[in-house]
């Protein structure tokens, strides 16, 4: 179940990864939200967004969120973040990735709040 504050919901669906929890992450997810698993791609809907969390999670990925900044405003609210991720790359050499994202989160009727847009790659370079 989504959390009452957005940082909840965040907290949620990094446990959810490290758990390798696939159904408990997907239900962070607005049925309408959207996804970028990599620059340039977007995953749309739920089947989507579950087809690119397959493929992270079969490389047992471990994430970190060392800082982050809520701003809410009604019932919409973005959530900055610097973030790191360690999985095993080819081969099973061990891979650590960092960067800064933006997810966008939206308030639901029942007072929860779910990931409209998920966007880890906001670091232009």
């Amino acid at each position: 179940m989504a959390g009452q504050t957005p940082d909840e919901t965040m907290d949620q669906l990094v446990a959810a990864v490290n758990a390798r929890d696939l159904d408990r992450a997907l239900a962070l997810y607005h049925p309408d939200g959207t996804f970028v698993p990599e620059r340039g791609k977007l995953a749309t809907g739920i089947e989507e967004i579950r087809a690119a969390w397959t493929e992270l999670f079969a490389s047992k990925p471990e994430l970190a969120i060392p800082q982050h900044e809520t701003v809410e405003s009604g019932d919409i609210a973005l959530y900055s973040t610097k973030w790191s991720l360690s999985l095993t790359g080819p081969g099973g050499a061990p891979v650590k990735m960092t960067g800064k994202g933006g997810v966008v989160l939206r308030r639901q009727p029942d007072r929860t709040w779910l990931i409209a847009i998920e966007n880890p790659w906001t670091d232009i370079q």
